[in-house]
């Protein structure tokens, strides 16, 4: 870690792109702060509920989700419970402030309506669910994800 790195309660690690180890001039990268909580996030959110065999309450419960039939709204219900239950287990996490989803009106508040019209066309065809889930941290204030499909957006 380089001298300018200022400590932070959310702690540092290795940078990871697209689930690899990232490297920058043959040297790990390392990745603190907010980005380092997303990060973690990401990858609890990415991880089969139960497939660590260290914390089998770590990751998020897809089978429990996408296995049982269900309504649309059912399903989304579900998905809102498995982020909530998956990220509320992380103690630098206070409390949620939102969990939109992209087919909800607070999805594209404060967008200009042009640009609200084409993310809603750009969505439909793609057939995946997609959220915006706002953060409030221990310590260092909020922190926003975009969520889509059974992975996440930074």
């Amino acid at each position: 870690m380089s001298a300018e790195t200022k400590p932070s309660t959310f702690g540092s690690s290795l940078r990871l792109d697209d689930g690899d180890l990232a490297f920058e001039r043959g040297d790990l990268v390392i990745v603190s702060g907010k980005p380092n909580l997303q990060q973690g996030l990401m990858v609890m959110l990415g991880t089969p509920f139960g497939s660590d065999v260290f914390n089998t309450a770590y990751g998020f419960d897809a089978v429990g989700v996408f296995t049982h039939q269900t309504t649309p709204r059912q399903t989304k219900d579900l998905i809102r419970l498995q982020i909530v239950r998956s990220v509320s287990a992380d103690n630098r996490i206070r409390e949620f402030t939102s969990l939109v989803f992209s087919d909800e009106p607070a999805f594209t508040a404060g967008l200009p309506n042009d640009d609200a019209a084409a993310l809603l066309q750009e969505r439909k065809p793609a057939r995946r669910w997609q959220a915006r889930l706002v953060l409030e941290t221990v310590g260092e204030g909020e922190v926003a994800l975009q969520l889509e499909g059974s992975g996440l957006k930074p």
